[in-house]
């Protein structure tokens, strides 16, 4: 969420399946696992209380969370061993074919694709050599992965090089003068840091709470949370500022900030509303339900302010995506991103430094349900001042899919919208494709033809 304006980002996370559309399966008695997630070191441990067409939930055993991991972020043998044991029930050829088909999907599976076509063969051989052209089970499971290969090196022909060598595209201009930050009245850090720290206990007075100051190395970080709690998310924040600056080549060391950036977080929600309504006076707001802001200001000051949620994944969600809405509006030069590349880029890169709460998955399962039932991105994605609510999976989505084809490409993206250049002309002549070729090639990535930027009503 944000306020005037904000933004953020980066990289590929699971390939997940549509929601809306696929039963949840409750299982009991639970299931115990332990298993690693694909490219992580962590190990999960648990048990698996219900499973979909995506994954399964699994309820940890050492604390009180519960994770969603899709099949395609566990190991195939695994995957086919609770298919076998646990989840195909009726024995029927049409369940054993699915399993082949999701098994044919996967990295290492194509073994195991072929186990599952040899039971769907041996409950009925003639369905299965008339479905197949009368091809073995191993060539099948074979052909399927080759096809899957086949199907990204046609989507990364069609977007990552825009049929050009990556090496030789087209740089993002230089920021023009005007645009820049420094054209602004210049200001000493230090003296900006001293006036962030009178406005912060000009609120605190305002409001009559205490709040304890944690002063890192990028941030003024206010907060009523008992001290190692907020000694934990003010390291969040800072490993947060690390990432965007490793993604666009900022020297780890450089301060973008005017002096630094001022995060209120408050114990109880009502303090948090007390504190939008009456220092920031946003209480009429069509935003007002908003869980935490980013307030950027004409001066170049950045205020993010919210509260402590129950949950610890969501809390710290909100704490990266709002910090880095701020970070993207001090990138570079004073331009402001549009909103869908703004929202894509905060819940990216929320998801990326929170892998283990497997952040967006929800918001993008209902995206892919929306856009394979209505072939297009819903309303005008990308011309909105600000997206829909079931407009942030589709956002982050695609931002994954761009960084995915090239990040390079990605940023040198990003870099010319900061230059001042329109988003059109930026995602053709520094990205390497139109809108259209963008979405098209988007929506070949999850199984979707012919997808279009726009529903017809709004072109």
């Amino acid at each position: 969420m944000k306020y005037i304006s904000g933004i953020v980002l980066l990289i590929l996370c699971f390939c997940m399946a549509g929601e809306g559309y696929a039963e949840v399966i409750d299982i009991d008695p639970p299931i115990t696992i332990k298993t690693k997630i694909v490219g992580q070191k962590r190990l999960i441990a648990g048990k698996i209380v219900s499973r979909d067409e995506q994954g399964v939930k699994v309820e940890l055993k050492r604390s009180a969370e519960s994770l969603d991991i899709p099949w395609t972020a566990m190991p195939a043998g695994l995957v086919y061993n609770l298919h076998n044991k646990h989840f195909i029930e009726d024995d029927s050829y049409e369940s054993w074919v699915k399993l082949g088909r999701l098994m044919s999907e996967m990295g290492q599976g194509v073994r195991f694709a072929k186990l599952a076509f040899e039971k769907a063969v041996a409950i009925d051989a003639e369905v299965f050599a008339e479905e197949f052209d009368g091809q073995e089970p191993r060539v099948v499971a074979k052909q399927m992965w080759d096809e899957k290969k086949n199907r990204r090196r046609e989507v990364n022909a069609g977007v990552g090089n825009g049929g050009q060598d990556v090496d030789e595209m087209k740089m993002a201009p230089a920021v023009p003068m005007a645009l820049r930050w420094d054209a602004l009245v210049k200001t000493v850090p230090e003296d900006a840091i001293k006036s962030l720290k009178h406005e912060a206990e000009s609120t605190q007075a305002r409001l009559g709470i205490k709040l304890q100051l944690h002063e890192t190395k990028f941030f003024l970080f206010y907060t009523d949370l008992k001290k190692p709690e907020a000694k934990r998310w003010a390291g969040e924040l800072d490993r947060m500022y690390v990432k965007l600056a490793e993604l666009f080549d900022v020297p780890k060391d450089k301060n973008i900030w005017r002096g630094k950036a001022l995060i209120y977080v408050f114990k109880r929600e009502k303090d948090f509303r007390r504190c939008e309504t009456e220092i920031y006076q946003i209480e009429n707001n069509p935003l007002k339900n908003a869980a935490g802001w980013c307030f950027q200001k004409g001066n170049g000051d950045v205020h993010v302010l919210f509260y402590r949620q129950a949950d610890d994944m969501q809390f710290a969600k909100i704490l990266v995506h709002e910090a880095s809405h701020g970070f993207l509006f001090r990138y570079r030069s004073r331009v402001h991103v549009p909103s869908c590349w703004n929202e894509g880029l905060a819940d990216t890169i929320a998801d990326m430094l929170l892998p283990q709460g497997n952040l967006l998955r929800g918001r993008q399962q209902r995206a892919e349900a929306y856009m394979k039932s209505n072939g297009h991105l819903g309303g005008t994605f990308f011309k909105a001042p600000q997206i829909q609510g079931f407009q942030y999976g589709i956002a982050s989505k695609l931002t994954q899919f761009m960084i995915s084809q090239s990040k390079k490409r990605y940023v040198n993206f990003i870099n010319s919208l900061k230059s001042g250049v329109e988003w059109r002309v930026a995602l053709k002549d520094y990205y390497g494709v139109d809108e259209q070729v963008l979405v098209e090639s988007f929506g070949l990535s999850f199984g979707v033809q012919g997808l279009k930027a726009y529903d017809s009503a709004s072109e």
